[in-house]
């Protein structure tokens, strides 16, 4: 989506130029390019949002599916927090529920594992989850082989669901898929292996 409209676009630029112009001033490729490159990422972000209803999705989940699931483990912090800013959203709500780190002058996202004792704190203290959360803590479970069957009667809903297959669907990551319900299956629990004595019927 973002490649079509963004050829169309400069398709666009290019019939025009260089009669292109901003505040009496020429309009250049490069400066075209970003505005153009920050409209069509503002549309997607739209787009991935009204997947996640508000009422149903806390706030801070909507901005981090929209903003930070599916781009690369390490990327440009100045460049989350321009994009973050345009939004008028502030960096410091993701590296506060420890869903990014600041890494010298990139940001990297955590991997549900490396938030889950924060998500067990805020259980304990009897803090509100954010749905991200919930999903996270079911990641954990079903990557340990547990039955989230039970822990989706406590942790799931329409919110969890919806975040899981937007998530999926951005990352291609399967465990997501089973946590949205779109087939939900325990991984079966890995056999001792068998050693040919033992096969044969004999003391191994």
């Amino acid at each position: 989506m973002f490649i079509i409209a963004m050829g169309k676009c400069l398709e666009l630029y290019s019939k025009h130029y260089p009669n292109i112009f901003r505040d009496g001033r020429r309009v250049e490729v490069e400066e075209a390019v970003s505005d153009i490159d920050d409209i069509i990422d503002s549309l997607l972000k739209i787009k991935d949002i009204e997947r996640l209803p508000l009422g149903e999705v806390d706030e801070v989940t909507r901005l981090y599916c929209s903003y930070v699931v599916g781009l690369h483990e390490f990327f440009s912090y100045d460049e989350l927090h321009k994009r973050l800013s345009k939004g008028g959203i502030d960096i410091d709500i993701f590296l506060k529920e420890i869903l990014i780190e600041k890494v010298g002058d990139k940001v990297r996202i955590l991997k549900p594992y490396e938030r889950r004792s924060y998500i067990e704190d805020k259980i304990r203290k009897k803090r509100e989850l954010l749905t991200i959360d919930k999903v996270h803590l079911l990641y954990c479970l079903y990557s340990e082989g547990k039955p989230i069957r039970k822990y989706l009667e406590v942790y799931g809903g329409k919110d969890v669901k919806r975040v899981a297959q937007l998530i999926h669907m951005k990352t291609g990551d399967e465990i997501y898929s089973k946590i949205a319900g779109i087939m939900v299956k325990i991984p079966e629990k890995r056999h001792k292996q068998i050693t040919l004595e033992g096969f044969a019927g004999e003391p191994s």
